[in-house]
């Protein structure tokens, strides 16, 4: 019997996905500290916030994975806290080793997820395919649909200087 989604587990997955995106354009973008980079950044840093934060909510204390997933949860609003923190006071070497680190851990989550069969995302891709194909799809098109638009902004920006 398959698992039911829940509202905290469907918006934790929606927004990890697009958590994902966003930080890997920042990662592998070369450009840093501009404006593109920022708006990007500050979304990615809230999204973590949002799933670690929801992901206090999904599981139980009891399970020694519930403990661990709990405390990495709980490392990750540390963790993105004190990037920003860096960022802020600038430097630079911290806030890229935090913000490096949390989107290495995201990643590392994705694949917790997706290598466990039982769990609700890979158990609902053997049952529904096409349809968590599609939404996967959609959710990915719309998190570059957030970039295309933070781009523009930016460009926009530039050229009224």
């Amino acid at each position: 019997m398959l698992k039911p989604w829940t509202l905290v587990i469907t918006l934790h997955a929606i927004v990890a996905v697009t958590a994902i995106v966003l930080g890997t354009f920042n990662a592998v973008r070369m450009v840093r500290g501009d404006r593109l980079h920022k708006a990007v950044g500050r979304t990615w840093a809230g999204l973590m916030l949002f799933i670690s934060i929801t992901g206090l909510f999904i599981g139980d204390y009891k399970s020694g994975i519930g403990i661990f997933l709990h405390g990495l949860a709980i490392w990750t609003i540390i963790s993105i806290s004190l990037g920003i923190y860096f960022a802020r006071r600038g430097n630079i070497k911290s806030h890229k080793g935090f913000m490096l680190g949390s989107y290495f851990g995201l990643l590392g989550a994705l694949i917790g997820v997706i290598s466990v069969p039982t769990r609700r995302v890979p158990s609902y891709f053997h049952a529904y395919p096409l349809a968590m194909t599609v939404i996967t799809i959609a959710v990915i098109a719309g998190s570059g649909f957030v970039i295309a638009g933070f781009s523009t902004a930016a460009r926009r920006h530039v050229n009224h200087i």
